[in-house]
């Protein structure tokens, strides 16, 4: 059964480029909220049942992950609004159509300039870095002329242009 491998990177280029490879490899993923104290991160890795780590670093195997579904392309948690957070598992289907669906309601004449508020551990700013599932072109650029004022550096510094 494959895997399931955690990506620990903070949005932009690196996490863009870490969801390209698992995605051309059909590696099975989870994005980490990089938000949060490492006693939790510990509790979301066992949540999710992460088998290994990749960050800026390298890879890290994760002792009892546990293996995922062949069909099972993201597994992402719940907010916990109503208790403890909770592994959902997106198949690739799935996954593919969510991208597929973005892009043909957002995308119009010109690509768009993603500007995400969400972090991309949420189903909503994973949807702004997900287009190579619909064989679009993701780069990274800084935007010449935002319409909205992001709420931080890191999202003013790493907007998604899609092409």
């Amino acid at each position: 059964m494959p895997s399931l491998l955690a990506l620990d990177f903070e949005l932009g280029p690196d996490l863009e480029r870490a969801i390209r490879d698992a995605l051309e490899a059909s590696v099975a993923f989870c994005v980490l909220d990089r938000r949060t104290s490492p006693r939790r991160r510990q509790q979301e890795l066992e949540r999710l049942g992460a088998t290994a780590v990749r960050d800026v670093d390298g890879e890290t195997s994760v002792p009892g992950g546990s293996p995922v579904d062949e069909e099972i392309g993201l597994v992402m948690l719940t907010s916990g609004s109503s208790g403890e957070p909770k592994a959902v598992e997106l198949t690739w289907s799935a996954l593919r159509a969510s991208a597929e669906l973005t892009q043909s309601t957002l995308r119009g004449d010109a690509p768009p300039v993603w500007l995400p508020c969400l972090p991309a551990c949420h189903i909503g700013g994973l949807s702004s870095v997900t287009p190579r599932c619909t064989g679009a072109t993701v780069t990274t650029s800084r935007p010449r002329r935002p319409t909205a004022r992001p709420t931080s550096r890191s999202y003013a510094a790493n907007s998604l242009v899609t092409t």
